[in-house]
């Protein structure tokens, strides 16, 4: 039996990326078992290490942490301008052979958002100390606004700006940092919310692109109706709201938060929801970690005082 896993702690770290294991291998690899890095793993899975592993490096002064994941840094770092689309990852990598090159699908969305939203997020946990980071978000937000950004007009003539996420704290590290262009990211997925009858945006969509970025009706396919408790659009908004102090973010925020209480919200917890185009969404017995963790805990700081964080 092969599984997947992660040794951070191991005094030797083997040169072939070693990942997070499948849950129904999680005992075979306890007991020593034979494991193997995978040959097609989201670039998510691996770009998602760093911050936790960094920050557990800081606390416990144990640097083999930070080591493990920096080495895996270093890979992505290497290969980032020979891939497909300069700057960016495929979506699916091969840990197996440390090729993170190879794959035509590029996305700032599900499976790769955490890879690029981790690149800043290090940058100002290390103080700049590592360049690299800021190097490398620097490389992929570029190659994003090239080939991966597209504007249009809604119908109450109102900028939209569209990406899988909204890089609104890596825009502060950017030289050229424009309000403008990241309220225009913000305000494409607040309308995806709002496009909705339940008031929340579906798992994935796609935009049809706009003549000259302007169009009379916007477009949208759905691709997958459900909505599984997702943090990234209110932790957008959160950050953004601290960056510019607009209240109108806080406004978004609310609006969001109440359609997630209506349709979500049960007699023991919060539900995933299995079609969010419809007005009263069908409820789906699950609740992922991330709504406790994350989601929650965004929409709790975006309503505090920025003059009194919770220790």
């Amino acid at each position: 039996m092969s599984c997947s896993w992660t040794r951070p702690w191991s005094l030797e770290i083997p040169s072939t990326l070693l990942l997070i294991p499948q849950a129904k291998c999680w005992k075979n690899a306890l007991e020593g078992g034979p494991q193997s890095s995978s040959p097609r793993v989201p670039s998510a899975d691996l770009g998602s290490l760093g911050l936790e592993f960094t920050r557990l490096s800081q606390l416990s002064q144990d640097f083999r942490f930070f080591d493990a994941v920096h080495r895996i840094s270093n890979s992505f770092a290497e290969q980032q301008n020979q891939t497909e689309i300069p700057g960016l990852w495929p979506v699916h990598v091969d840990a197996q052979s440390k090729d993170f090159t190879h794959g035509s699908e590029f996305s700032l969305g599900t499976l790769a958002d955490s890879l690029y939203e981790y690149l800043p997020k290090m940058h100002l946990l290390l103080g700049g100390l590592r360049p690299q980071y800021g190097q490398m978000y620097q490389i992929s937000i570029d190659a994003a606004k090239r080939s991966l950004f597209f504007g249009a007009r809604d119908a109450r003539n109102q900028e939209l700006l569209f990406s899988g996420v909204a890089h609104v704290l890596g825009s502060k590290l950017e030289q050229n940092y424009s309000r403008e262009a990241v309220n225009w990211l913000a305000r494409g997925c607040v309308w995806a919310y709002e496009s909705m009858p339940s008031g929340i945006m579906p798992e994935t969509v796609s935009v049809t692109t706009c003549p000259d970025g302007r169009c009379e009706q916007i477009d949208i396919s759905i691709k997958n109706a459900g909505y599984y408790l997702r943090p990234e659009a209110v932790e957008s908004l959160f950050i953004l709201y601290r960056v510019t102090g607009e209240m109108e973010w806080q406004d978004k925020a609310w609006q969001t938060f109440m359609a997630i209480e209506r349709a979500a919200r049960t007699d023991l917890a919060y539900a995933a929801l299995e079609n969010v185009a419809v007005e009263s969404p069908p409820q789906m017995d699950k609740m992922e970690s991330f709504w406790t963790a994350e989601t929650l805990k965004y929409f709790y700081l975006i309503f505090s005082s920025p003059c009194h964080e919770p220790r």
